[in-house]
């Protein structure tokens, strides 16, 4: 094992010498990624990651790779309606950005999505379809739902391997609790350091119960890791979106007519998770890059709901999922919404265009702004884009009260607030 970082080195070093340390940091950093080799302090951030007490050996967890797709005729006919959408808001992105050179979207844009472009600019259905039946090992993902970085790392490391099926472990122990099927450990009396050792079938039995749905989706991801179950296999970010969906329908009362807009909305996972509870009204803005994704996992996922790509036409019934560009937002009718969220997402964006959405949630919604997003303020290594504390933008705005703030359940070092638009 070994420590590296440049947090020491970079008070020590003169100034000119910084910028060279740091690209060899980061080289250093991707032979390791590429071999699978676990540093001490990936061993210690991992670590932090775990919520839940173990005083005993790891519990035991069952994780696996969903198998390799190979597209069939309907991923080529999604591919092709994605594509169609792509071409179209690329159109109208020249004259109409959504984000600025500055941020951390821009980053991975440059080191990531050259490959998914490239099969875009072809026009490419079959060649789509194949990189999206897997897209979890592909550059697209990075940052989203895992990426070529992390697949390749979880094939090579059992180590790794383990401490990611604990991390999920431990989420679906936190979501257990939040919504009242274990109870909370008390480090002062009581139960401690039990609840991570509960057996996986039978929480998510019990989590199902609880909320009326199935929790895990139809195996359309290839190459996606996950832990094991009798249910189907989990994934992280399954966990931190059906979070996202319970605080939804909780805040709307269970309305199934209410109407939600995401911002920055991963492959579309809370937007699946908001269906199955009834919410189907729904439109998420992002990139149009991360528009194909989430226009195919959402159809591919949910073959009998109606989702709408930019371009197509919307349908006459009220309900539906829409998929569009940011810059969208802007054409959508005062108070069109009764609630707005935004999930790990506005910090990393550059400044501008969060007060740009902030000022359009204000226009567009009627009641609430979930945010669930973390405040590290911390510097990107590459550019030195410095992540935005979503609260600081939302008071320079103004707009919003804020009715709580409270630490994420599922989620260590985010925090939860719910702000009223006046």
């Amino acid at each position: 094992m070994f420590y590296f970082g440049f947090g020491t080195l970079g008070r020590v070093l003169p100034e000119r010498a910084r910028p060279i340390a740091r690209r060899v940091l980061s080289a250093i950093r991707a032979i390791f990624d590429r071999f699978g080799i676990t540093t001490v302090r990936e061993r210690g951030y991992l670590q932090r990651l775990v919520i839940h007490a173990y005083p005993h050996a790891g519990p035991p967890i069952r994780t696996s790779f969903a198998p390799e797709r190979q597209p069939s005729d309907v991923d080529i006919e999604i591919a092709t309606r994605v594509l169609n959408a792509w071409h179209k808001a690329s159109q109208r992105n020249s004259a109409v950005p959504i984000h600025s050179v500055d941020d951390v979207w821009d980053g991975l844009a440059r080191h990531y999505h050259g490959e998914l472009l490239t099969i875009l600019q072809k026009k490419d259905p079959s060649g789509l379809a194949e990189y999206l039946c897997n897209m979890s090992r592909h550059g697209a993902t990075v940052g989203i739902i895992q990426g070529a970085t992390q697949f390749r790392k979880m094939s090579t490391s059992r180590h790794y391997r383990n401490w990611i099926g604990l991390v999920i472990l431990d989420r679906l122990v936190a979501l257990a609790e939040m919504v009242g099927v274990l109870r909370v450990e008390n480090p002062e009396q009581g139960r401690w350091g039990e609840n991570l050792y509960e057996d996986i079938d039978e929480l998510i039995g019990k989590l199902q119960a609880k909320l009326g749905i199935e929790i895990t989706l139809p195996e359309i991801e290839g190459c996606l890791f996950g832990i094991d179950s009798k249910s189907g296999r989990l994934h992280f970010h399954d966990l931190i979106a059906l979070y996202a969906a319970c605080r939804i329908r909780a805040i709307t009362n269970q309305r199934k007519t209410a109407s939600i807009c995401e911002i920055g909305g991963g492959v579309g996972r809370v937007t699946y998770y908001c269906a199955k509870f009834g919410i189907g009204n729904y439109v998420v803005y992002d990139l149009p890059l991360v528009n194909v994704l989430q226009g195919y996992f959402l159809i591919r996922a949910m073959p009998e709901a109606r989702v709408v790509l930019y371009g197509e036409e919307m349908p006459a019934e009220e309900h539906a999922i829409r998929i569009l560009p940011g810059w969208v937002l802007a054409d959508s009718p005062p108070k069109a919404f009764d609630l707005v969220l935004n999930q790990d997402s506005f910090p990393e964006i550059d400044r501008s265009t969060v007060r740009q959405y902030l000022r359009e949630i204000s226009r567009t919604t009627r009641s609430h702004f979930l945010s669930i997003n973390h405040e590290a303020a911390s510097p990107t290594a590459a550019s030195g884009f410095r992540h935005l504390v979503v609260a600081d933008v939302v008071e320079e705005v103004g707009g919003f009260e804020r009715l709580y703030r409270f630490p994420c359940w599922v989620r260590t070092g985010y925090v939860e607030e719910l702000y009223r638009v006046l």
